[in-house]
């Protein structure tokens, strides 16, 4: 907006629904732009002073801190091929909105567990990559090579959700994107669920993926 020399940005998830940015553009053009006047605005301590507090407290929330289950020495190293549905590390939305093609999704993967940390090695399109995830409250960057998107950069941090329930939480910086994957085992098989933040609407667009021992 020159003539009010200011700039709004808006970031691509604002609204993840049928509407996408229009709404809180409508929000710019009836409220923010109507209030501007040339007069500096009468102080006010007590609001400022809570807009200090609510600055310096904004963060996002930390990752899940429950790093053991007695599974995991028997996973441990463990391959599995999957056998029924399609299982992808980079979110849907971001694979879509990217208007990249679809890989033909993860074939095999294996699960290495250490005291704070996890590596995932999986097999996606012929080609053997890893990944790590925290496990110890924190997340760990992973810069994927040869993404078919433009997003390379993904924060992985995973934990137990139950006896049985590995959950691994991407969040992707080049993007407002965050996903989680659920491996649900139940032996001689584990169901992988997906949860893609971005769409907001049920049911999610992927179905459940199945994985058996390799």
């Amino acid at each position: 907006f020159p003539e009010q020399d200011m700039v709004i940005s808006l970031t691509e998830t604002s609204r993840a629904d049928d509407n996408g940015a229009q709404c809180p553009l409508d929000a710019i053009y009836s409220t923010i732009l109507k209030s501007l006047s040339d007069e500096a605005l009468p102080e006010n301590p007590e609001s400022l002073s809570k807009l200090r507090r609510r600055m310096k407290t904004l963060a996002i929330e930390r990752p899940e801190y429950r790093p053991y289950s007695p599974l995991a020495d028997q996973l441990n190293g463990a391959v599995w091929r999957v056998r029924e549905g399609i299982v992808y590390l980079t979110p849907y939305s971001l694979d879509v909105l990217s208007q990249k093609c679809l890989t033909n999704g993860i074939q095999e993967f294996s699960f290495h567990f250490s005291e704070s940390c996890l590596r995932i090695d999986f097999l996606e399109d012929g080609v053997w990559k890893s990944v790590s995830a925290a496990m110890d409250g924190t997340r760990r960057l992973n810069i994927l090579p040869n993404s078919q998107t433009p997003f390379h950069k993904v924060y992985l941090s995973a934990f137990w959700s139950g006896e049985n329930i590995l959950c691994l939480s991407c969040r992707w910086i080049e993007s407002a994107y965050e996903h989680t994957l659920s491996f649900t085992f139940r032996d001689p098989a584990v169901t992988i669920t997906f949860s893609d933040l971005i769409w907001l609407r049920e049911p999610a667009p992927l179905s459940p993926a199945v994985a058996v021992r390799a």
